[in-house]
């Protein structure tokens, strides 16, 4: 089953007769009435209050069902496991899409996973599994607020660490490429498969799409940088019978690098890997106009990779061109400039790296900066740099381990921070202090749209908290805030921490909210003696703050709500638990979405409150069921007698203290 798609898949439009009750001398405008282009906008309205009303809109007659299809297809992701499921999702999106004219709404198109070789279990297999898990974490992240791990499971490859190979067969992708000519609305393919983006998608996308912008979230460029003398003095002695493999390009690995269609590239580098050692060099070519319609670029450090490109092809070299003649051809094309990207991120962004990428790219024509592990120097360095054009800014501190003391790391990130033009974005993680918070309010307030806030979570270094306090402020000096995610304390539900829920209630502009909530806070709960353990006496608090399910989700929607135009709050546990609490940690850790439906009286808005990721969730309390509360038994049964004999469905959440 194709996923992206809700139960609407299978409803047929029907339609509905409007009894006119007015007086025969008047006009009365119905759905049925309206031209196509009003039901369109109104379309467009509705997918904003609550986007699910618009399959019930869909159904109401014939001309809603068309005007609903630019909304209700504008998305299609496609989950790949095998060849035979990607054929059918293919054909069964095919016969959606056709019986609904609606080929030319999908917008964005979205390829994730692989298809598994002939003789592996693509249901039970470890690949599988890890590939299922890989999906459901994906639920409540985006590239904004989640670092490079966000592509662990392509980049560093669960299936590369298992020894697992993938299908290399171009007809198993035909279904899809037959599809993709037929998407003539198609602006965005997002392609984020372990694999090399099979060859047949990439001529599709030339010869009937030219304008769909092609964004590969795993792309392992060809080596085409000039090698030292004496390695290659050394390879030579060391195989002196056969011909080096390196020197030749595979044909289709340099057409994708130089496609048109290519506008983002995640770019995995191991230097100490014979695979991956090249890979920034030939991002930097890339980003210098080797790829001219390059806009984003990820360089991000990744474990080893593997070779799973057909590097060579027999004795005729068949489909490979001489590595050295392409050199020369990128030394003819003058590619000292500075191409056109606007976006790039880097992790780690040591020092060393960005001043490399300082002579590569245009730092003035950024308009988004992703810097991951960042440290003191390089924060210093950045500060000097000419972000003119910047709109969007993520930054992740990053101190060494012995490095307890981090007002001066947080004294230069500020610096960094507020160096800056106003920004409409800011993502900030790791141990910053109130220095940092400080230049972001009084340099960026005015014309933030977007901010993240995700404190350090090591209990060994003093760490920001957001408190009351800290919301007004935000609310004093960011009055354009449509977006804000934060990682707060919870308190057991305690006026403390409701204060807090109120205090967000209160941002004027506010409509869509994201909490990590921490369960323990090392300052009050830990040993002082030994900071790695937690007194006895605040392990009943600890259970109490982990208990988050639906209703209390629903509940601290309703507090932030009242009076609030908030329209979406996103909820979610913290990662900082104690040791001995992470089993437990495990099986009763929740994601919820909580959505406000608008009705024609605000009194009667209705709260919808989603869990994310129920699925691997499920998984993981299956993995986990052996799992026992040890010496937490007597305090959990305190909180929660045995109903079910089974611990793991006897607990709930306690209400938010009256």
């Amino acid at each position: 089953m194709p996923a992206g798609f809700d139960d609407d898949r299978e409803h047929a439009a029907t339609s509905s007769s409007t009894t006119d009750t007015a007086s025969p001398n008047m006009s009365t405008t119905t759905l049925n009435t309206l031209p196509l282009e009003t039901l369109s906008l109104i379309c467009d309205y509705v997918a904003v209050e609550y986007k699910p009303s618009i399959y019930a809109f869909s159904q109401t007659n014939k001309q809603c069902q068309s005007a609903s299809n630019k909304t209700r297809f504008q998305q299609i992701r496609l989950r790949v496991k095998t060849r035979q499921g990607l054929e059918d999702d293919v054909k069964t999106w095919h016969k959606i899409l056709a019986r609904n004219s609606a080929l030319g709404s999908v917008r964005h198109l979205s390829v994730e996973g692989r298809v598994a070789p002939f003789w592996e279990n693509a249901k039970t297999s470890a690949p599988a599994a890890l590939l299922e898990n890989s999906y459901a974490e994906q639920d409540s992240e985006d590239e904004f607020t989640n670092p490079g791990e966000r592509y662990d499971h392509i980049l560093r490859g669960p299936f590369y660490h298992l020894g697992v190979q993938e299908d290399q067969n171009e007809a198993a992708w035909m279904p899809l490429a037959r599809l993709l000519a037929k998407l003539t609305g198609l602006k965005d393919l997002a392609y984020a498969c372990e694999r090399r983006l099979p060859e047949c998608l990439l001529k599709a996308l030339h010869l009937h799409i030219p304008r769909c912008r092609l964004h590969i979230k795993a792309l392992d460029p060809p080596f085409l940088t000039e090698e030292e003398q004496e390695e290659q003095e050394e390879q030579d002695e060391y195989d002196v019978e056969d011909e080096d493999e390196d020197d030749y390009v595979d044909e289709y690995d340099y057409s994708l690098m130089r496609s048109s269609s290519l506008s983002t590239a995640v770019v995995p580098v191991a230097y100490d890997d014979d695979y991956r050692k090249h890979n920034e060099e030939a991002a930097r070519l890339m980003a210098r106009g080797l790829t001219p319609s390059l806009k984003y670029l990820y360089v991000i450090d990744s474990g080893p990779g593997f070779k799973y490109r057909p590097m060579t092809r027999g004795l005729s070299k068949e489909g490979l061109l001489p590595r050295k003649r392409l050199l020369q051809d990128i030394r003819d094309q003058g590619l000292e400039g500075y191409g056109q990207l606007e976006g790039l991120s880097l992790d780690p962004a040591n020092l060393a790296r960005l001043e490399l990428w300082e002579k590569t790219v245009n730092f003035s024509r950024l308009r988004s900066l992703q810097l991951w592990r960042v440290r003191k120097d390089m924060l210093q360095k950045a500060a000097n740099c000419e972000f003119t054009a910047l709109k969007r800014l993520t930054l992740g501190i990053f101190n060494f381990r012995n490095e307890y003391d981090v007002s001066p790391l947080d004294r230069a990130a500020g610096a960094f921070i507020a160096s800056l033009r106003p920004l409409e974005a800011i993502h900030m993680s790791g141990p910053f202090l109130k220095k940092s918070f400080k230049a972001i309010l009084d340099h960026h307030g005015k014309s933030l749209r977007t901010l993240s806030l995700y404190p350090s979570e090591d209990r060994l270094v003093a760490r920001f908290v957001i408190t009351p306090t800290q919301i007004r402020e935000i609310k004093q000096h960011c009055t354009k805030l449509y977006d804000l995610r934060l990682q707060m304390q919870r308190s057991a539900g305690d006026h403390e921490e409701q204060a807090i829920y109120k205090a967000l209630g209160e941002l004027p502009q506010l409509r869509q909210l994201s909490l990590r909530l921490d369960v323990y806070n090392a300052m009050k709960f830990a040993n002082r003696a030994y900071p790695w353990q937690v007194e006895s006496r605040y392990n009943r608090d600890i259970l109490i703050n982990m208990a988050l399910d639906r209703q209390l989700a629903g509940g601290i929607f309703s507090l932030i709500a009242k009076g609030s135009p908030i329209e979406s709050l996103r909820l979610s546990l913290g990662t900082d638990v104690p040791e001995s609490f992470l089993d437990i940690c495990q099986v009763m850790k929740r994601k919820w979405k909580c959505s406000r439906v608008s009705m024609m009286c605000p009194e009667e808005d209705k709260v919808i409150v989603q869990e994310l990721g129920a699925k691997n969730r499920k998984r993981r309390m299956q993995v986990n069921k052996s799992t026992q509360l040890r010496e937490y038994e007597e305090v959990f049964r305190e909180l929660w007698p045995s109903n079910t004999g089974n611990w793991m469905d006897d607990w709930h959440s306690f209400p938010l203290a009256g």
